[in-house]
């Protein structure tokens, strides 16, 4: 065998099997339940392959199979694995309260994102039972460039992070309002640095409504974001008020419990 190189180290060598067993988990992301067709079109594994990580993965307990329905599903040892993070995510808890009076007092979805690589994701979300219903879950991850979230959170990176992100991923246009062209976009961030918000309207889901505020951890570094959405017919001038003062105050209050030193 050849030496390794001198800059290589044992964590930077991946196992392919564990890679295409990570990737058959993370399909989930997309539906709850999948039929092994599913799995071989989300993953690109070849069918007796896919049979055989899904097998692994059933006999640990991380999958489980109905036969009835001829599907699979994540089963609760996943579950389990999520809830030893969250109870070890101070940020999951101390948003918990603040998630759930936001949305009290002003009817809408509210939603905790994390900045997670070049993604942000949804650690936490809360909904009034009145509220119309969306399509999003602990879990979904999306674009920075995109939304009031990601915008925000890409506005307050390092101009070095900012443009590693933007190079990385392609603007893509999610409906007609998405933000793609650079110098647009640019000058969309530099407002949003400047006003301490960022406002969506329809720019990952049409008909939609949003404002975010950034969250930040004791480094003074930006780590998530807080948002409200809602239909855009629901959001008069006086709503739209209310909803920007509501979630820069939740994000701030976030903020001081993650320890950031704001400035009186």
């Amino acid at each position: 065998m050849g030496c390794m190189g001198k800059g290589t180290r044992e964590a930077d060598r991946h196992v392919e099997a564990v890679l295409k067993a990570m990737d058959i988990l993370e399909c989930f992301f997309n539906k709850p339940s999948l039929s092994l067709k599913e799995i071989v079109a989300f993953t690109g594994l070849n069918r007796s392959r896919a049979i055989r990580l899904i097998g692994t993965l059933v006999a640990r307990g991380y999958l489980q199979y109905s036969s009835e329905e001829r599907q699979y599903s994540l089963s609760s040892r996943v579950f389990a694995l999520g809830r030893v993070y969250e109870c070890n995510n101070i940020m999951i808890a101390l948003s918990q309260p603040i998630l759930k009076r936001l949305s009290k007092e002003t009817g809408e979805a509210s939603t905790l994102w994390a900045l997670e690589g070049i993604e942000r994701v949804i650690l936490g979300r809360s909904q009034e039972e009145a509220a119309p219903l969306f399509p999003l879950s602990v879990g979904t991850r999306h674009n920075l460039h995109a939304g009031s979230a990601g915008k925000v959170i890409l506005a307050h990176l390092s101009p070095e992070a900012r443009e590693a992100v933007l190079q990385e991923r392609p603007l893509v246009a999610y409906t007609d309002n998405t933000l793609i062209d650079r110098e647009n976009l640019d000058h969309e961030l530099k407002k949003i640095r400047q006003q301490g918000f960022g406002i969506s309207i329809g720019e990952i889901s049409a008909g939609v409504w949003a404002v975010a505020a950034p969250v930040f951890d004791y480094k003074t570094q930006i780590c998530g974001a807080i948002t409200l959405a809602g239909p855009i017919a629901r959001f008069d001038p006086s709503q739209k008020d209310l909803c920007k003062r509501l979630v820069i105050e939740a994000a701030a209050e976030l903020s001081d419990g993650l320890g950031h030193p704001y400035l009186e």
